[in-house]
Order: C-alpha cells, then sequence, then structure tokens
C-alpha cells in the first residue's frame, strides 16, 4: 500500500491488526506512527490501552505478552514500537505475525531497510499486515515535491525560490517541512513564497548561494561569480567548500550529460534531466560556454579541488582562495 492509502483508512478508523514501518525517510514513519496514535483511541482509552515501547529495550517474549493482552474498556489495544529493527531475534515473533490478535493494533516502526525479503519473517510480514518502505527523494525529485507540499498548505512558491530551498536543504523531508513552516508563519494562505522570504526566515542569501554561482558560471559571468566566491569566504559557516563542490560537480555532470544527447531543446533538456523550465536557458547557456573536452577538464579539477580542501597537496591554502583558484580555472583555462 502507498502512504497516502494508509493514512486515509487510519483516518477513516480502518485498522489492520499489524503494520510494518519502514525505511530510509522517516518523515512518512514519524508521519503515521502520529495519526495511529490520534485515530485509534479515544483520550480516555489511551491511558490503559496504548503502551509505547521502543525496541532496544523489548525482547520477543515481552512484545508476545504485550499484544496479547486483552484491551480495557476500548475495542482495541494498541502497541507501538519504535525502533523496532533492535529488537533481537525478531524473526522468533513470526508465529504472531502469521496469527496477529484481532483486538490489537501492533505498528512495528523501522527506520532501516525492510527485513531480507528471502526469509520467512519478511514473506510472513508482507502476508499478514500492512508494509510500507519508505525511500529518501532523490536529488532531482527535491524541487517538484516542495512545489507539491507547499501548494498542498495553500501557498505558492516562485520557482526560483523553490530551487534554492531544493539545493540548500538536500533531500530529507523533515528538514524541508521544517524550513517551509517558517517561511509560512507571516505568509496568508494562497501567497508566494519568494526569494525575499528565504532570505529572511532561513538565512539563505537571495543573492549570494551555490544556485546564483551555477548559474553565473553557466552563463560565464565572471563579476557574479567572483563576487559570490567572496561572500563565501567571508561567510564560511553557511558556505562549507564541500558543498559548494559537491553542488558544481552534479552542475558539470548534468552538462556533460547533456553534451552527449543527440537533441538539445528545451523539451529534450526538461524530460531528460526533469528541469525546471526557468533553468533551460543557464543549461542552454552552459553547453555554449562549455565544450565537452572542456567539461572533462573541469569535472577533473573539482576532484582535484575537493582533495586539497582535504588537505591533499595543499600548502595550507584557505577554502575561499581555493574556491576562487577553481573558478578562475573554470572560467579561463
Amino acid at each position: 500500500m502507498t502512504f497516502e492509502a494508509i493514512l486515509k483508512d487510519i483516518k477513516s478508523k480502518k485498522f489492520a491488526p499489524l503494520y510494518y514501518l519502514c525505511g530510509e525517510e522517516s518523515y512518512y514513519i514519524d508521519l503515521l506512527v502520529d495519526a495511529i496514535e490520534e485515530h485509534s483511541l479515544s483520550e480516555s482509552e489511551k491511558s490503559f490501552n496504548m503502551s509505547i515501547l521502543y525496541g532496544a529495550d523489548v525482547d520477543v517474549k515481552r512484545l508476545m505478552d504485550e499484544c496479547m493482552r486483552l484491551p480495557m474498556m476500548a475495542p482495541r489495544q494498541v502497541v507501538i514500537v519504535k525502533e523496532a529493527h533492535q529488537i533481537k531475534k525478531i524473526e522468533e515473533f513470526e508465529k504472531y505475525v502469521l496469527k496477529p490478535n484481532p483486538s490489537t493494533l501492533l505498528v512495528l516502526a523501522s527506520k532501516s531497510k525492510f527485513p531480507d525479503k528471502r526469509k520467512n519473517f519478511s514473506k510472513s510480514l508482507l502476508k499478514s499486515g500492512v508494509v510500507l518502505e519508505t525511500k529518501r527523494l532523490y536529488d532531482n525529485q527535491v524541487p517538484a515535491w516542495i512545489e507539491n507540499y507547499i501548494s498542498s498548505l495553500g501557498f505558492k512558491a516562485s520557482p526560483d525560490a523553490v530551487q534554492l530551498l531544493a539545493d540548500y536543504l538536500g533531500t530529507e523531508i523533515s528538514v524541508i517541512t521544517n524550513e517551509v513552516s517558517k517561511l509560512i508563519l507571516n505568509k496568508n494562505k494562497g501567497e508566494q513564497i519568494t526569494l525575499d522570504d528565504i532570505e529572511k526566515n532561513v538565512g539563505i542569501s537571495k543573492d549570494f548561494n551555490v544556485f546564483e554561482l551555477q548559474k553565473a558560471l553557466c552563463f560565464k559571468d565572471k563579476t557574479t561569480s567572483y563576487r559570490i566566491a567572496n561572500y563565501f569566504e567571508a561567510n564560511k559557516k553557511n558556505n562549507p567548500l564541500v558543498v559548494t563542490l559537491s553542488n558544481l560537480q552534479t552542475l558539470f555532470t548534468t552538462i556533460f550529460q547533456m553534451q552527449h544527447l543527440y537533441k538539445i531543446d528545451d523539451a529534450s533538456l526538461m524530460s531528460n534531466f526533469r528541469l525546471w523550465p526557468a533553468l533551460v536557458p543557464q543549461y542552454k547557456a552552459a553547453l555554449k560556454n562549455y565544450t565537452m573536452r572542456k567539461t572533462e577538464d573541469v569535472l577533473m579539477d573539482i576532484a582535484t579541488f575537493d582533495l586539497r580542501s582535504k588537505g591533499v597537496g595543499n600548502t595550507n591554502v584557505e577554502e575561499g582562495a581555493l574556491l576562487k583558484e577553481l573558478i578562475s580555472k573554470i572560467l579561463y583555462e
């Protein structure tokens, strides 16, 4: 089942006796656990019929005992085990999984991958329980996710604001949702989130950020590139070189892949690389400004400077100076 389908059933009070929630993205797991806590029992029923346990503190025998208890003056009892992957010898719980107590709602929440599907315990989970395995977003999925999430809250966001958030917040959804909550705090429904809002509430400069540096390099805008490098040098804490290099590597890797396309038109670039329409002009500029050979050289330079930033072959050159040296290589050599 999908996250949306499971959540809909929970809110409609259509409960399964067993849920196994696992995976790399904790955001969805936490939402489902919270929904079960909220909708499975009334407040008066929770004190005697809801148990929240942790895998490291539970063995199979205790878990079995918890699950076989009868509810007290309630339609069900709820047992939630967080960090369930830490339960020792969990395979011995298979007997219960195959025939769960119908008056118990058991939630096994594990922030790790689903167990080996070749094993009997995993097969039993898939047969008898509601299973959800969550996955982290890929980098190129983040902008669309942010836009859809902001829209679901009743707000809008400019494409450049969405891209800036995606570039800086990474793929962890809980981090993204936390920062978006700051952005909408003083907004009215239907209003648009802008770069100014991000600079004011999240602390990311709208003019001096890695997104603007990528853009400047694509257009070979030397003045802007060095202005941003100077800003990064003066604000090292918020602009670590390792993050900047990672973003530049992603940029030029994408350019290199584009250079191998048979057709380089707007539609092809957007479909093959999931680009926002607003980003197409800068990539088309990069394709004009950099040959395939130059792009290869830039990628080699980025790898070299990454090693130098970690002390390999570097004679005490500061991060800011390293970045400006790299930019010179990209723009001039």
